[in-house]
């Protein structure tokens, strides 16, 4: 969906930008070569077949007295620390052991051969004449059915009526393998320390990495069986870095803690990269993947069943990694390491692990205790490369009886006031992973960054690319009005021929609870002046926008300007650069001048309720004229999206994921009589959406809508269908509808989409290649014209309105009859991956004049 690719596409430009900021400080900060000392020694292996040479991935490589396993890459390779005197044991399915004693003879780069199993691959051969790999008696399958149906007595949720634990998470951004040759590259004299001591090596995989961001997070987590619901409580935040220099910082971090979220090996699916991922214990997990039984080992004081696994279809979207079951009858997973590969499908991601640690506490429950992931992400080809580390451990766990009050009210998350205001002390108490060198000293990096002398020119840059507007701040003074948003800054119309604007935004440095926003702009060609202002005060006090979650408050606008009346369809602003290009001819133009007052309250969990009362004239020019009509309406609507995830940009919001459903109502009514309202009328619409994930053959998302206009009224006030007259493709509309081609006084509206996540294309070897992905929807319209609002025809095929019989319909209305309208929409998206294509075909109606009957739309649509 388009509103769910715009934050991703915020995602991977912020963290572009971001990472590009900081390239282009490293080369202007010189610094003198790396001590030997401050690398820590590594082992960097290679495992080939003995016989045939070839690369070996994942071949399990465990120090089995320190406790500590890897699994070689897609290549064979792995880069793992090197413990003096300790043992070294390789082991994978079909070769045998192979064990390699640590000491001053062995090199640090080492070629290991492992030699085939011959009594395995005997036994391998005679199975491979029926298949590659069979479920039926086979050990590893046997016991992981057994393990899948132990689930249900070791999970939580389904042991205990309470339970609640502390949680304490960091999320670590890095660019990932900076070349120390830099260091080198200028004289000595102009040494920036604090860029020399931000390096470090990273443990995951040995490379040279300049930590940039951190941000911690301590949540109380609470759950009650008998209603199942949970209660998650941030008591504390704390963020540092270089998200803080930008508002897009704040984008950052709230899309990396999504897409990074906690994993939850009980749950069948696990969601990630907003993704589900089937669980290996799942009840799909047998189908889905293939279980081999590598060996019996010691994991702590417990003796466990090592199992590797691996999707069945290697371009599913599914993990790679290893199970440690306890050899005993409970059959609780000890350990799970998850791993994506390279080789998959998942866009940016170079590389994924995850590490999960389970422990038994004194009261004998299994809980876990550690949730680990580290991640390479390719972004652009000329952006440095980021790792992420996300360290989560979970502590304190009780069992007891929750207070009811704990689970009253709506929402899941809840944040404490004082959550963002901790002092050092609270985090000394409730910081359970020690910060590192680097990330303890980034307020000094930071500081020397802003010393650059291309920092406030690279900052300014930053904003214009991530918030679409240009701050007014300096490195000392942050911004406390923004001009912009700079899309809307030209734009064209049939009325006004080209049109300039200029706007600005107040941010919370000047008031926290104040809020102005305006534009003045101008026809060019219609010599017309426009310009639209609104107050905002906002009952909660913000620290980036006016719409931070959540939104409360009471607002006064007034505007005088123009728009199609198709532009109230939009997801994108009506003068945004991008939607000027049209499909279909743009001859209806609505001039209004607006006054409005209004009011908007969010609810913890999801819920709005949103007033207004409007006092608006409206008159008509082109192909739509009608004289001047005074409307005096009161709006009330009520929106339910329970625990929606947003984020805000300086211009409106957007969802993080379509995951959640949306159910929202809403009701319009014109008063005849009041300040002059000229028309009496009721409107009354509903709709919903609800996504449904199919595991790997991707996700189904269905809308339904359907309104009501209850009186009897001019032809303006009757109902469209939401039509999209641009190139770029948006949601929820139709693509192939001309603007105002039906009014209507009921109405049904049904759109389907299934995006199969390549699915099928995978199964192609050159669109495999392409990683492209295809989707495919349908979208229908059924409309109603009651007998009171049904216009009287005229030879002509125009309309005279039921009633005003002065009014003309415009040319090119119709009435429906008993077929809906359809469209059928198939496309390609994940282009470099940035783009989608689909092609669009008008199914109904296809006779009416200037009815076009399919065409081409773009999108942008970012996914990982």
């Amino acid at each position: 969906m388009i509103i769910e690719a715009k934050s991703k596409i915020l995602l991977r430009t912020a963290i572009a930008s971001l990472l590009l900021l900081i390239s282009c400080m490293m080369a202007h900060a010189a610094s003198p070569k790396l001590p030997a000392d401050s690398l820590q020694r590594r082992l960097v292996g290679l495992v080939v077949d003995a016989e045939s040479g070839d690369s070996i991935a994942m071949v399990s490589v465990v120090y089995k007295r320190l406790k500590e396993s890897f699994v070689t890459r897609d290549y064979g390779d792995f880069n793992i620390p090197r413990y003096e005197g300790e043992q070294l044991t390789l082991s994978a399915v079909g070769y045998k052991t192979q064990k390699i004693e640590i000491d001053s003879k062995v090199k640090d780069t080492l070629l290991i051969k492992l030699k085939p199993d011959s009594k395995h691959l005997k036994q391998v051969e005679v199975k491979v004449k029926k298949s590659k790999y069979s479920r039926k008696n086979n050990p590893a399958v046997e016991l992981m059915e057994r393990v899948i149906a132990a689930n249900k007595a070791n999970d939580l949720k389904k042991t205990h009526a309470y339970y609640k634990y502390n949680n304490y998470q960091k999320i670590t951004l890095a660019i990932n393998d900076v070349n120390p040759s830099v260091l080198d590259q200028e004289k000595s004299k102009k040494k920036k320390q604090w860029y020399l001591d931000q390096l470090m090596v990273c443990d995951q995989n040995g490379k040279l990495i300049l930590p940039v961001n951190v941000e911690e997070t301590v949540t109380e987590k609470a759950y009650r069986r008998e209603t199942n619901t949970e209660r998650n409580t941030v008591t504390g935040h704390k963020t540092e870095g270089v998200t803080d220099l930008v508002d897009a910082g704040v984008i950052v971090n709230k899309i990396l803690e999504e897409v990074f979220s906690d994993v939850d090996l009980y749950n069948d699916q696990i969601r990630l990269l907003q993704y589900p991922f089937t669980s290996p214990i799942g009840k799909n997990a047998i189908a889905f993947y293939r279980f081999y039984i590598i060996d019996t080992l010691m994991v702590g004081n417990e003796r466990c069943i090592h199992l590797d696994f691996i999707p069945n279809n290697q371009q599913d979207f599914g993990f790679r990694g290893s199970l440690y079951v306890l050899a005993d009858t409970s059959l609780h997973v000890r350990r799970c390491q998850l791993t994506i590969p390279k080789k998959s499908d998942v866009n940016w991601v170079d590389a994924m692990t995850i590490d999960l640690e389970y422990e038994k506490l004194p009261s004998g429950e299994w809980v876990l205790t550690q949730d680990d992931m580290f991640c390479e992400l390719s972004i652009l080809q000329f952006i440095p490369k980021a790792v992420a580390f996300r360290t989560t451990r979970r502590t304190d766990y009780s069992f007891d009886p929750l207070p009811d009050n704990l689970f009253s009210g709506m929402g899941k998350d809840r944040v404490e006031e004082e959550s963002g205001r901790r002092d050092e002390k609270f985090w000394e108490e409730h910081r359970t992973v020690e910060l590192n060198k680097s990330e303890e000293h980034l307020g000094t990096f930071i500081s020397g960054m802003k010393k650059g002398t291309l920092t406030g020119v690279l900052l300014a840059a930053l904003k214009i690319v991530t918030d679409n507007f240009i701050g007014t701040g300096s490195k000392t003074s942050p911004s406390k009005v923004d001009i912009g948003p700079i899309t809307s800054l030209m734009s064209y119309n049939f009325v006004d021929g080209v049109r300039t604007r200029l706007g600005f935004v107040t941010t919370p440095f000047l008031f926290k609870k104040w809020f102005l926003k305006a534009y003045g702009a101008r026809g060019w060609k219609s010599k017309n002046m426009y310009y639209n202002a609104e107050l905002t005060y906002s009952f909660n006090k913000k620290e980036r926008t006016v719409d931070e979650y959540p939104k409360r408050k009471i607002y006064v606008s007034s505007a005088f300007d123009n728009m199609a009346p198709s532009d109230r369809f939009g997801v994108h602003d009506k003068d945004n650069i991008f939607t000027m290009f049209k499909w279909t001819t743009d001859n209806k133009r609505i001039f209004y001048v607006q006054h409005k007052l209004g009011f908007e309250y969010e609810q913890l969990g999801g819920l709005e309720y949103r007033f207004h009362y409007n006092w608006e004239d409206q008159w008509g020019v082109g192909d739509i004229e009608f004289p001047t009509m005074r409307l005096s309406e009161f709006f009330f609507g009520i929106r339910y999206a329970p625990n929606e995830a947003v984020v805000n940009t300086k211009k409106q919001r957007w969802k993080i994921n379509k995951d959640t459903p949306i159910f929202e109502l809403k009701h319009t009514m014109g008063v005849k009589g009041f300040l002059g309202g000229s028309q009496r009328y009721n409107t009354t619409e509903g709709s919903i959406y609800y996504r449904k994930w199919l595991n790997s053959w991707g996700k189904l998302s269905l809308y339904a809508a359907g309104g009501i206009q209850w009186n009897r009224v001019p032809y303006i006030l009757l109902m469209q269908p939401p039509v999209n007259t641009a190139l770029v493709a948006q949601d929820c509309t139709f693509n192939l509808m001309n603007d105002m081609e039906f009014l209507n006084d009921r109405y049904a509206h049904v759109d389907i989409e299934w995006d199969v996540n390549g699915k099928l294309f995978n199964r192609i070897p050159l669109l495999k290649k392409l990683k492209w992905r295809e989707l495919i929807g349908i979208k229908a319209y059924w409309g109603w014209l009651s007998e009171k609002n049904r216009p009287i025809p005229l030879p002509n095929g125009r309309y005279v309105d039921a009633v005003d019989n002065s009014l003309l319909w415009p040319y090119g209305v119709n009435i429906m009859g008993k077929t809906p309208y359809m469209e059928l929409n198939i496309g390609i998206h994940n282009i470099f991956n940035l783009f989608c294509v689909e092609y669009v075909r008008r199914l109904t109606y296809t006779d009416l004049p200037n009815a076009s009957k399919h065409g081409v739309r773009f999108r942008f649509q970012v996914s990982f």
